[in-house]
């Protein structure tokens, strides 16, 4: 009876061992996807903050090569319909900058929800594996003593 008690108990004990570290395992996987993705939403910050200069630079570039080309017809760049055109051109352009910054910035909303999921999942299951190496302790003890009892003769 000692030797298939011992058997029982180190097979419960080397089982609940690997279940405990699975769990391990999958929270370090949750915390590292997650880290991915922050960077991944930092980037997509950045993007956002790179469009809205472009398009302030592309704006301002627009306006000069506009007014330049406009005075050399000799039209009157400052005010009327060449001011407007003017006008208009930059409004567009700004806000189409402001439009591929905001396509950044809820990538990067999304980025972030997928990594507060990663680290969520993870301890989800690093919770799940723990409990089923309690479950499997117990489960084990209980085998243990069930043969003892069948040894003895109830």
């Amino acid at each position: 009876m000692g030797a298939t008690a011992a058997l029982l108990i180190a097979g419960s004990g080397l089982q609940a061992t690997t279940q405990w570290r699975q769990g391990d395992a999958a929270r370090a996987r949750g915390e590292y996807l997650g880290a991915m993705e922050e960077q991944n939403a930092k980037l997509a910050d950045w993007q956002a903050e790179d469009a809205i200069a472009r398009g302030y630079e592309t704006a301002f570039k627009h306006r000069g090569a506009q007014r330049a080309a406009l005075a050399a017809q000799g039209i009157s760049v400052g005010s009327g319909s060449a001011l407007d055109v003017q006008l208009d051109d930059e409004l567009i352009i700004r806000n189409n900058a402001r439009l591929a910054a905001w396509g950044y910035r809820v990538e990067a909303a999304g980025f972030r929800s997928r990594a507060h999921l990663a680290r969520v999942g993870g301890r989800i299951e690093q919770w799940g594996a723990r409990a089923t190496a309690g479950s499997t302790l117990l489960t084990g003890g209980a085998q243990t003593y069930g043969a003892y009892r069948t040894w003895k003769g109830k």
